[in-house]
Order: C-alpha cells, then structure tokens, then sequence
C-alpha cells in the first residue's frame, strides 16, 4: 500500500535545558489551563497547569517571569499570558516508571509582550493593540 504524506508535518519538541519562548497558546481547561511555548525555530513544549491550590504557585510564576503578575495580586487573566517571550528550563523527571519533560523555572525576558498575536477568548474574538517593538531585540 502507498501511502501519500504530501503536506504532512512533523513537530518538534523542546528538549532539557534553557530555551527562550515565547507563549503562543493557552487552553482553559476544567481544572487546568494547558500553555504552548515555541522557540525560533517551531520547536514546543506544552506544559499544563493545575488550579489547585497546592500548586497555583507554579503559575504564579509563570505569569510573575511574563510580567503579568506581582506579590499580593488576586488575579490575572490567562489570555495575558499570550505573546509573552521568557526563558524557561526543561528537566526530566520520573512518575510511575515514566519520563515526563516539565518546566522547572521560569525567568522574565526583559522583552515586550507580542501584542500582534490574535487570539480567540471562547465569546469572542479581539485583536490586542500593536506596540513598536525594533525587530533587533527580538529573536524570532
């Protein structure tokens, strides 16, 4: 049997280590809201974050290294976290005999957020304000 692949993608994925990203895709889920990252190259990781409150403060510090969150604030907006660049280092770690790659810090960029990126709120669908940014300081 032939079997024709034209047009047929594949993905790559982020390995360990420090990668700088930028947010591209955030899914709220039922009980966790699923983030995309992408580095200049297509390369992703997708890395989910549970809303409970053990471990809420692991996005806390992705939204704190995204700049869209400081100390002492009650909430921020997952959509924010769209167009934001920041580094982020990848480990492996093991859960019942698998290996599994989770981000393991999150560091602010230093850069402006991306504000061209459209994306879609379920109700609607806004375009965010475009900003200057000089396209030296940007990698991708």
């Amino acid at each position: 049997m032939k079997i024709d692949l034209s047009g047929v993608t594949t993905t790559e994925y982020l390995g360990t280590g420090k990668h700088f990203v930028k947010v591209v895709d955030v899914k709220d889920e039922h009980e966790y809201i699923q983030v995309r990252f992408q580095d200049k190259n297509g390369a992703i990781h997708q890395e989910r974050f549970y809303l409970r409150d053990s471990v809420k403060w692991r996005i806390a510090a992705l939204a704190k290294a995204c700049g869209i969150w400081d100390d002492g604030q009650a909430k921020i907006d997952s959509e924010d976290l769209i167009g934001c660049y920041l580094y982020i280092t990848i480990e492996e770690q093991e859960y019942n005999g698998k290996t599994y790659r989770n981000v393991a810090k999150f560091e602010a960029s230093g850069l402006p957020k991306d504000t061209k990126i459209a994306h879609q709120n379920k109700k609607q669908q806004e375009q965010l304000p475009e900003v200057d940014i000089d396209e030296d300081d940007i990698p991708f």
